[in-house]
């Protein structure tokens, strides 16, 4: 029996999309959406849209064609031939330039000459080197080294001993003291050389074993009498807040009553000394003629002397423990001061010396 092909029957002959393997079927899936998707797929609407683009108008400076008003105005401000850009050349460089020391640059940054002089104006004044070395190094013929005028920097505080001094340094620190409420440093050997006046203004010189020392220490024990203008006669405002040693004063010039001038008629001088509390307080003034004494008191002037020992009545005076005691008043040293009572009351002034 001859073999037959077998007709293909549409109704039965087909296979159901289960049938089918999952790669047929996915690539099946994919054709369907590409055919169903209008994005990718131009409708004949569009198709003839884009026809008629190549009739589209010209854009004008204020509606736009082929390309938008913005473009065409920004087109049209552009010279024709605009990029056609020649660059300049200049004869002083030579038809093909070369290597030069020196140029000329005009204000667009072009150079316009070159030159190799035989000499370059080069200085210590606007060179990095000269001769492998540092320009710093070398000095000018106008450097006041040579003129003989060296402009020297004011030392710092750190300075070393050794280093050079200005004028106007020497004339700000000439001063044979310094002041300061705190203690030099001894570190700083000039200012062991200097008095020092420090708080409450005392005055003290330096010692390598007491250091910084009171010069007035002793004051209290050691007064020197000033023994000057003998025949001026003295006012309660010499002795403004301080114990003040006279010494001599001539006896014509204290004005004092006939009685004591007539007493002491054979004496020339007297000794006096005198303090007071504060500037503006009593002063009370000793005054000693021969073997007598006299007290004056007195704010703007002296009131009348009296006299407080008297040669002619010894028993009336005595010293006990450096303590002078009279009939109305008692005088001591103590702590450095000066100490007087008398009318019950006690009165005091700090001693120093007076140069």
């Amino acid at each position: 029996m001859p073999d037959s092909k077998p007709v293909y029957n549409p109704e039965i002959d087909k296979l159901t999309l289960h049938e089918l393997s999952l790669s047929l079927k996915q690539k099946i899936n994919q054709a369907y959406e590409h055919i169903s998707d209008n994005v990718r797929h131009i409708t004949a609407e569009e198709r003839r849209n884009w026809n008629l683009i190549l009739d589209y108008p010209e854009a004008t400076h204020s509606k736009k064609g082929m390309m938008s008003w913005r473009d065409k105005v920004k087109l049209d401000g552009i010279e024709e031939h605009a990029n056609n850009y020649i660059h300049p050349t200049y004869n002083k460089l030579g038809e093909n330039g070369g290597n030069f020391l020196v140029v000329d640059v005009n204000k667009y940054g072009h150079v316009t000459a070159g030159y190799n002089p035989s000499h370059l104006d080069i200085t210590v004044s606007n060179a990095d080197k000269l001769g492998n070395k540092a320009a710093a190094e070398y000095a000018t013929l106008t450097n006041p080294v040579f003129l003989g005028k060296v402009n020297i920097p004011t030392p710092t505080d750190n300075a070393m001993e050794t280093e050079a001094i200005n004028i106007s340094y020497y004339l700000n620190h000439m001063h044979p003291y310094t002041k300061s409420e705190e203690e030099p440093d001894n570190n700083k050997a000039y200012l062991k050389n200097l008095f020092w006046i420090g708080p409450k203004n005392v005055l003290s010189a330096y010692d390598e074993k007491k250091k910084w020392n009171s010069v007035f220490t002793e004051a209290s024990y050691f007064q020197l009498a000033l023994n000057e203008k003998l025949d001026v006669n003295t006012i309660p405002s010499d002795y403004a807040s301080f114990f003040k040693f006279y010494g001599y004063k001539e006896l014509s010039s204290l004005q004092l009553s006939d009685d004591i001038l007539k007493r002491h008629a054979d004496q020339t001088y007297a000794t006096v000394f005198g303090m007071r509390a504060t500037d503006d307080g009593t002063s009370y003034e000793f005054i000693f003629i021969g073997n007598d004494m006299y007290f004056r008191s007195g704010d703007k002037t002296w009131n009348p002397a009296i006299k407080i020992i008297d040669s002619d009545d010894p028993q009336g005076v005595s010293m006990t423990n450096n303590h002078l005691k009279a009939k109305d008043f008692e005088l001591y040293v103590e702590d450095g001061k000066l100490k007087l009572l008398s009318g019950g009351k006690k009165y005091s002034v700090a001693l120093t010396e007076e140069k």
